[in-house]
């Protein structure tokens, strides 16, 4: 590795380590932490899973790559905007 230079996938990696820490740190016991995580985990491989259907779907109907990378560009604005106004008032947990 060359000290300055950014590696691809260095973020997606700190995102990885960041999901799989997220619910460990909202449970309470390891049951929690299992139950937690299964419905994370389920829920987003599901919505990635349906959003390939329909941005290919997409891209399908209209013939070209620019509509499917503007909707992705809209939902993202979406999710981040939705992040933004989760933050929590108080330490929560999970039982």
């Amino acid at each position: 590795m060359v000290p300055g230079v950014r590696r691809p996938g260095g973020t997606s990696a700190a995102r990885t380590r960041l999901a799989l820490t997220l619910p460990v740190n909202f449970a309470t016991d390891g049951r929690a932490t299992d139950r937690l995580a299964t419905m994370a985990m389920g829920f987003g491989y599901m919505i990635a899973a349906v959003g390939l259907f329909l941005i290919g779907g997409l891209r399908d109907v209209t013939g070209e790559y620019a509509p499917a990378f503007a909707a992705l560009c809209a939902v993202s604005l979406l999710l981040v905007a939705t992040a933004t106004s989760l933050a929590p008032a108080r330490a929560a947990t999970i039982e």
